[in-house]
């Protein structure tokens, strides 16, 4: 047998738990003593039915038993730890007049055995070896488990890509040919319309071109978050200010549905963000809001301190959502965006933006929302 060093035992063993069962309490003792200098994860058990209950609370890599103990024998103890595949190695000591439990033992499936009493120059080696088995099995688990988070992004990354070239070519694509056909009626009929008829088309395609131009500027920002181009530049910033900015050029799309914006938020309150991102979460939001609020409606910002973060809620008093889409509203893996109040169109790209833009600050977003009871965003941002 080859010789095993005390530090090369420490090496293999590093991570590895060990539950040793024992019943005689002087052995226990001193031989955890012993262990303890290499398996600082380390527990104890005085019979087998101990050791079982120890493991339905909490599983160890390594296993060292005693055979004839009270109560519950190692012989019960390997044959449940098998049983219910729990797929760690055993290491079984017995005195020299057990060669019959041992036989069983065998059978059962059990790794290594140690005579009594112990000799540190054989105890060492076959812990070594049964710890190299135990790094190399969590190497391998940790492999595949790398390996599988890899294929979850390549899967995603393809149902995004999947979905951004559906809402290229139908969502973008759909809405620009009603608007050339609509200019094509103008052109060749233009002898038709009186002035007011004129100025209520223009505002039509005014509105549309807006809507679709913010589409275009998401979709686009939207690619440029996916090839990391979007830098993030988190800087102390005075949210109230944040929010005045952003709701500015909102103010016309509101107006037009007789919808009031209305900022509660602290002066005062500082946030670390990056502000495009965030300008661009606060943007989408009050749209989001404005499309489905009713004329008449309005929408409410206000920003609560919690701990290290700013929670932001943007609520309005619209028509709400149904369960089944409220619990896909921030995935792209399918459309579930619905028109708004007016029949505007949408495709639920701006909410993913907010999703993934949030997300770099570490904070998380959330929707609050009942069919014909209005919705609130609420989003978190770290304080400065």
């Amino acid at each position: 047998m080859n010789m095993v060093t005390a530090a090369q035992l420490l090496e293999a063993a590093k991570g590895v738990s060990l539950l040793y069962v024992e019943d005689d309490t002087a052995l226990r003792e001193s031989t955890a003593k012993l262990l303890r200098n290499f398996f600082p994860h380390l527990r104890l058990a005085e019979n087998g039915q101990v050791a079982w209950d120890q493991l339905q609370e909490e599983t160890a890599d390594l296993v060292i038993t005693d055979i004839r103990m009270p109560v519950l024998d190692g012989i019960e103890l390997c044959r449940r730890i098998k049983a219910n595949d729990f797929n760690l190695p055993v290491m079984v000591i017995s005195a020299h007049d057990e060669v019959t439990y041992l036989t069983e033992m065998i059978n059962l499936g059990v790794d290594q055995f140690l005579a009594k009493p112990l000799d540190l120059q054989q105890l060492l080696p076959k812990l070594h070896r049964l710890c190299q088995g135990i790094q190399l099995k969590k190497a391998s688990q940790e492999t595949d488990k790398k390996r599988a988070e890899y294929l979850e992004s390549l899967r995603r990354l393809n149902q995004d890509k999947d979905r951004f070239f559906s809402i290229i070519s139908h969502d973008l694509k759909s809405p620009f040919n009603g608007i050339l056909g609509l200019t094509e009626y103008m052109s060749t009929h233009k002898d038709q319309f009186n002035p007011q008829e004129w100025g209520e088309i223009a505002q039509q395609l005014h509105q549309s071109a807006q809507r679709y131009y913010q589409l275009l500027l998401n979709l686009l920002d939207w690619a440029r978050l996916q090839r990391g181009l979007m830098e993030f530049h988190p800087q102390v910033t005075e949210l109230f200010d944040l929010v005045e900015q952003r709701i500015g050029p909102l103010l016309d799309f509101a107006a037009q549905k007789q919808i009031s914006l209305q900022p509660q938020i602290d002066a005062e309150l500082l946030v670390k963000v990056d502000r495009d991102m965030v300008g661009m979460v606060i943007h989408n939001l009050i749209s989001n809001g404005i499309k489905f609020t009713p004329k008449g409606g309005r929408i409410e910002l206000s920003a609560q301190v919690e701990g290290a973060w700013a929670w932001v809620t943007v609520k309005d008093n619209g028509v709400g959502m149904p369960e089944k889409i409220k619990n896909k509203l921030f995935q792209l893996e399918e459309k579930v965006s619905t028109p708004g109040t007016e029949n505007e169109s949408g495709t639920g790209l701006g909410l993913h933006l907010c999703r993934e833009m949030v997300e770099r600050h570490q904070g998380s977003i959330r929707v609050e929302s009942e069919l014909g009871q209005g919705s609130s965003f609420i989003f978190s941002l770290p304080l400065a």
